[in-house]
């Protein structure tokens, strides 16, 4: 969060013998924020209704755990991007010259409450898929210890990215009060470990069913179908 530092540097280059202010920048992007958090609550609204509506029409499956989660992720999801239209009126969207003093501290909070129910709905998502996955694949053994262990890294990484920005200063208080005496680590190296070990779960929930999908006894073009549904339905 570098929200702190830029406030500062404005306070400072408006104080006498201060370095000059760089060009105002008054570009405002709180609407482009609003408009796409409308479209995707929409968007994963409809999507989930559809979802449950066929599900519902099937005399084969009931509504199973995987069902459950994924609802329980759209309502963090929907919480997340509401948060987000609502730091809008904050300062979300502008550049940080352009944030008032006044609103650093809540803008810090809606900080920290951001990445935390983002990475509520991450791990969410990957835990339905999972879960999708046992219930499809339940006769393979060894396919559902794969599916164990694959559960315990999500886990594992929804931890580091859950706790790990509250204990990015020393003393802790500091992360979210930039006013608290002390020192904040750089946490880029964090965030591209984290993103690198994300895509590379993604990817492994991707390609897992496809062995078991290529063993069914069907033809290709039909291989191809399914597992081009379980590919876009991540996705």
């Amino acid at each position: 969060m570098f929200i702190p530092k830029g406030a500062f540097a404005r306070a400072a280059a408006s104080e006498p013998g201060g370095s000059l202010q760089p060009p105002i920048r008054t570009d405002d992007l709180g609407s482009a924020v609003i408009i796409v958090g409308a479209i995707s609550v929409s968007i994963t609204t409809i999507a989930l209704a559809l979802r449950l509506w066929a599900r519902a029409q099937s005399n084969k499956w009931s509504f199973w755990w995987d069902d459950w989660i994924l609802m329980v992720t759209t309502l963090f999801s929907h919480g997340f991007l509401a948060l987000n239209m609502a730091w809008t009126r904050l300062g979300l969207g502008k550049h940080v010259e352009n944030i008032d003093m006044a609103s650093l501290l809540p803008t810090i909070y809606m900080s920290k409450a951001s990445i935390l129910m983002y990475a509520i709905c991450i791990y969410l998502i990957k835990v339905s898929a999972l879960l999708l996955y046992a219930r499809v694949f339940n006769r393979s053994k060894r396919f559902r210890l794969v599916l164990r262990w694959l559960g315990g890294a999500v886990t594992a990484w929804f931890l580091c990215t859950a706790l790990v920005p509250w204990f990015n200063c020393n003393p802790i208080r500091k992360t979210i009060d930039p006013f608290v005496p002390g020192v904040c680590f750089d946490r880029m190296d964090w965030f591209l470990a984290s993103a690198f070990i994300n895509a590379a779960i993604d990817l492994t929930i991707l390609i897992m069913p496809l062995q078991q999908v290529w063993k069914l006894q069907m033809t290709t073009r039909r291989k191809i179908q399914v597992t081009l549904v379980f590919l876009l339905g991540y996705w």
